[in-house]
């Protein structure tokens, strides 16, 4: 055999798997749907107020910050509640006024916000006089100051005690 064919015989193998594999030049594609769907949400995050000690007869001041984050273009408020231990005052105007308790004692404070305007309770309760503020999301988180203040005046006859209440925060979208 001489050389020539000797080659030959070794190559026609590999050029047998080279047409094999040119074989394959038909193909055929498809479409694949993707979607998703951005729901309106809010979150909210709420640090707790503390007056820490209270001197009676001396005011007492607390900050506090609320934090929302709402889908953008969600729009949403911001309300509270009266408190577990609201009342009213009694006579003229009725007014409701939030209350810490420790036992069957009570210590009023108020609630306000930014520029002083105070958080009013009502005899509803949250969605009426207690709108903190109403917004529209941007998508980030957005941050308000909540202040308190326990008024000294009212707190000469308090007795000592840890004082508590729980104030609701609630954000509607």
């Amino acid at each position: 055999m001489n050389c020539i064919q000797r080659n030959l015989r070794n190559l026609l193998p590999l050029l047998g798997m080279c047409c094999a594999m040119g074989s394959h030049a038909a193909t055929q594609t498809a479409t694949m749907d993707v979607s998703a769907t951005i729901v309106a949400s809010c979150k909210l995050s709420v640090m707790g107020l503390k007056f820490d000690n209270v001197e009676p007869g001396v005011d007492k001041n607390a900050a506090a910050v609320l934090a929302s984050t709402c889908t953008s273009g969600t729009a949403y408020t911001l309300d509270l509640s009266n408190g577990g231990h609201s009342t009213t005052t009694g006579g003229t105007g009725d007014q409701f006024r939030r209350q810490m308790a420790s036992g069957n004692n009570r210590l009023p404070y108020i609630l306000y916000k930014d520029g002083g305007a105070e958080i009013g309770a009502s005899a509803a309760g949250a969605g009426n006089n207690n709108l903190l503020t109403d917004g529209m999301g941007n998508g980030y988180e957005k941050s308000m100051n909540i202040y308190g203040r326990v008024i000294g005046a009212e707190t000469k006859n308090s007795r000592a005690g840890n004082y508590s209440d729980q104030v609701v925060v609630t954000i509607a979208f």
